[in-house]
């Protein structure tokens, strides 16, 4: 594998830069000009008081240059911003378009190891900071600070007096000014945390409506979001408060510096006049730059928070790009057909081995079925067929091909796969057939569908091919069938099946119920888990898919019945855990955890929620009111505090659980998200 570090994002800035040149060049001069603009109506007002005040008649054309002046030094304002806008989306266009050529670099094994949410993060969210750095940033910085220079310039050359004094007023007003954004930052901050707060009352409420309903907490959860709303209206109050006060003390400080000059020019002190005098056109124009100057100031602190967050942004979309990527085999002239070989291979994933030694031979036309235990390494040989992970010993070939030499535009014609889950893309019918491959045409993949027996099914659609696919157009089975047409398109030498099986029948469901039971027997006895560390260092965890979709197929399993604990009564599928006794766990009255969760030796549950497929570490305390989501993984000594949501998984099957590490404090209230690593 190799790293492109060259590639950051400034790099990628200035090639972008560089292939829009003419709109580079546009938009400095443009700024450059609205500077030079801005300075000149005050000067021409200045030049028109002065000839009236000596007597000489007004005229057209100094009205027309006047008034010329303010629309030329607008409209270049506006074509600043305006170009400002446009560069910024061109460098970010850029910079997601090096991104997305980087991700398709990367090699599987480092995707894997990656929070799917983190990476969408990069791509969202740190660009648009980056987007800001060149809208309301760098170049907006730049074209302030030149403006402020500029104007202090030609106060310095109408009036030394003048911009002594401002030279020792602004730095005041910046200080001020700093003072003012940082705490009407810290308010902001605050307003966004409780709204944030507020927002998950609502989904959390539902997510525990039958908890609340049993233990009568209905009160409780109406003063818990009164409060976040109030938290919410306080820190509203604190920002509207900085923001009231802030316009006036500017108006008043520039009453008072306009005062000043005005005072000091009247003056009838020689001293005085020798640094103050001026014309009266001369007062009018200073006058009006001082009016100028404090706005620009103004937007020098917020340009320079928004470069900061952004080198924030930069930083992380760096660490993403400085990533080694997979070497882009050659193109060959052959196809890669013919036997498949896996010679001595050995796999793990970290310091797991799944595969050791491993050596398997199919025949060109053969057919193979392998057979094991869970985590005995089936997927795994598919993963190393497939070429998404490469053998740390052995080879793995298709033809006498090693398959890392196989070309991305050949892969498909070499080797498809019918996975456990259809992964729909947006998109016709059509289209998730030939996933946009020029390779594959209509025919193709109108045989692909009667050969995997779908083509009724398309054919009762209002569209046929060309129907844009959306949720419960196909039952189960059927996108299993279109995920096998989407792998025969192409007329593959080798054909992967992953456990496709659809459609059981009595006897299969029966033993498929017993093994459900089986594994959510397991998961509440401790014996297994939704996830586990995968080395000893624990930072790599590996996620048992299989338990999850274990879990929800128990759901439907079980019938709705009531269920009664003291005076209190429940009308659910699930049971709940009993025999904390035995396990030696202390629980407080109203603590709720379902069959299924397992509790470690000395963990203390208060009044709180506990889903299935949960694990609770020895020694961790879920305190009150806190809801542990299902599959989350909380490990020892960990404080839960009052009110923290931790996030369940189920709902997509995709989601990555909850894994937090041992010794951690999660703060009250606090959200933990589906996917979310706490170390």
């Amino acid at each position: 594998m190799k790293s492109k570090k060259d590639n950051g994002v400034f790099e990628a800035i200035r090639m972008a830069a560089m292939s829009h040149h003419l709109l580079t060049a546009g938009t400095i001069l443009c700024v450059a000009a609205s500077v030079v603009a801005s300075l000149l109506p005050p000067l021409l007002l200045a030049g028109i008081i002065d000839r009236l005040t000596a007597g000489i008649p007004l005229t057209m054309a100094a009205v027309l240059l006047y008034f010329g002046s303010l629309a030329l030094e607008g409209g270049l304002s506006s074509a600043q911003e305006s170009l400002l806008v446009l560069f910024g989306q061109k460098m970010t266009h850029a910079l997601r378009s090096e991104m997305s050529r980087k991700l398709t670099r990367l090699p599987a094994s480092t995707l894997a190891g990656q929070n799917p949410g983190e990476v969408a993060a990069r791509f969202s969210g740190d660009v648009d900071t980056v987007e800001a750095l060149f809208t309301s940033g760098i170049i907006s910085m730049a074209a302030d600070a030149c403006r402020i220079i500029s104007i202090m310039a030609v106060i310095a050359v109408k009036n030394t007096g003048i911009a002594l004094v401002l030279l020792l007023v602004l730095p005041l007003f910046a200080v001020f000014t700093h003072h003012v954004q940082k705490r009407m930052l810290a308010a902001q901050l605050d307003n966004r945390r409780a709204v944030a707060a507020v927002s998950g009352q609502v989904p959390e409420t539902l997510h525990n409506i039958r908890t609340i309903r049993a233990l009568g907490l209905e009160s409780y959860r109406e003063r818990r979001y009164d409060r976040c709303i109030g938290e919410s209206y306080a820190a509203m109050e604190r920002t509207n408060f900085y923001d009231a006060i802030y316009s006036p003390v500017v108006l008043a400080l520039n009453a008072v510096v306009a005062g000043i000059v005005m005072l000091l020019s009247a003056s009838g002190n020689a001293m005085v006049l020798t640094f103050f005098g001026m014309s009266v056109g001369t007062s009018v124009a200073i006058i009006n730059y001082i009016s100028r100057i404090f706005a620009p100031i103004e937007s020098l602190g917020m340009e320079i928070q928004t470069i900061q967050s952004a080198m924030a942004g930069v930083k992380r979309i760096d660490a993403f790009l400085a990533q080694p990527e997979r070497t882009i085999p050659a193109e060959r002239r052959t196809a890669a057909r013919g036997d498949v070989e896996l010679a001595h291979v050995t796999f793990g994933y970290g310091e797991k081995p799944v595969l050791s030694d491993f050596s398997m031979t199919v025949k060109q036309g053969g057919q193979v079925t392998l057979v094991g235990r869970t985590g005995a390494g089936k997927s795994t040989v598919f993963k190393l067929l497939l070429g998404l992970y490469q053998p740390q010993a052995g080879t793995v070939t298709i033809g006498g091909v090693d398959v890392a030499r196989i070309t991305d535009r050949e892969r498909r014609t070499c080797i498809g796969c019918v996975e456990q889950h259809f992964s729909r893309v947006p998109g016709t019918v059509l289209e998730q057939i030939t996933l946009g491959d020029p390779q594959i045409t209509a025919e193709m993949a109108w045989n692909a569908a009667k050969l995997a027996g779908i083509d009724e099914a398309i054919q009762a659609l209002p569209e046929g091919c060309d129907t844009v696919c959306s949720d419960g157009m196909f039952s189960q089975g059927e996108w299993q069938l279109l995920s096998i047409a989407r792998a025969a398109a192409a007329n593959p030498a080798v054909l992967l099946l992953d456990e496709i099986t659809a459609n059981l029948d009595a006897e299969t469901e029966a033993r498929v119920r017993e093994a459900v039971r089986a594994v959510i027997e397991e998961l509440d006895k401790g014996r297994l888990r939704t996830a586990e560390p995968i080395d000893p260092s624990r930072s790599q965890w590996q996620v048992n898919e299989w338990v999850k979709k274990a879990i929800l197929l128990y759901f439907p399993m079980q019938e709705m019945r009531t269920m009664r604990a003291g005076e209190l009564e429940w009308h659910d599928k699930m049971d709940l855990k009993h025999g904390y006794e035995e396990l030696g766990v202390r629980v407080v009255p109203h603590a709720v955890a379902r069959y299924g969760a397992y509790i470690s030796p000395g963990a203390i549950l208060m009044p709180s929620y506990v889903n299935i497929g949960a694990w609770v570490g020895a020694g961790t305390m879920v305190d009150t009111w806190a809801t542990v989501g299902s599959c989350a993984q909380v490990g020892e000594r960990v404080h839960l505090s009052g009110g923290v949501g931790v996030g369940g998984v189920l709902e997509p099957v995709q989601a990555a659980p909850v894994i937090i590490e041992d010794d951690c404090f999660i703060g009250s209230r606090a959200i933990v998200v589906e996917g979310a690593p706490i170390c």
